[in-house]
């Protein structure tokens, strides 16, 4: 007969309160994902399912996901959190994909770098706005291999914030 193994369970309230031994697994009820234990933080840290987009509780670190030059440069959200293009002429950053489920948020960081050319403008699909409501401002400097760096906020409301947070650097 084969031998079973069960995961010690609680809900996420249970969760909050517990400290897990190191390596220790544990199974979240409520949110359905597995969570491993360091010793030491109450409530471990969650793993997301593949399905399921996590709530995190702290920091999280990512690698910067490179887009693709091209007349309209495409961007899915759920690729991380972090993003940069070398422009190659004016662009478009197309209205993007894998936005967060409702009732979910993203703040999210995109570079536009200027080629040793310069001069490139980046222009924006209609789900990007800047706080007025009106479509974000071009980046005021354009000088060869500067970049200028934007802070995006996804809203629930399926439109993205954007504020110019870099130029020229």
């Amino acid at each position: 007969m084969a031998q079973q193994v069960q995961f010690r369970r609680g809900t996420t309230a249970e969760h909050a309160t517990f400290t897990g031994a190191v390596g220790e697994i544990t199974v979240d009820t409520d949110k359905d994902v597995p969570v491993v234990h360091d010793g030491a933080t109450a409530g471990g840290v969650p793993v997301a399912a593949p399905s399921k987009q996590a709530d995190w509780t702290q920091s999280q670190i990512s690698s910067i996901v490179t887009l693709t030059d091209a007349a309209n440069i495409a961007i899915t959200l759920s690729d991380g959190h972090h993003f940069k293009v070398t422009l190659g002429g004016n662009r478009v950053l197309d209205n993007p994909t894998g936005k967060p489920a409702a009732g979910k948020s993203q703040t999210f960081i995109i570079e536009f770098i200027q080629d040793a050319t310069g001069g490139r403008v980046p222009t924006f699909g209609t789900d990007y706005i800047q706080k007025d409501g009106t479509a974000p401002v071009a980046l005021a400097s354009t000088a060869a291999n500067k970049r200028g760096v934007y802070c995006g906020q996804v809203l629930d409301n399926g439109k993205i914030l954007m504020s110019v947070i870099g130029d020229g650097i």
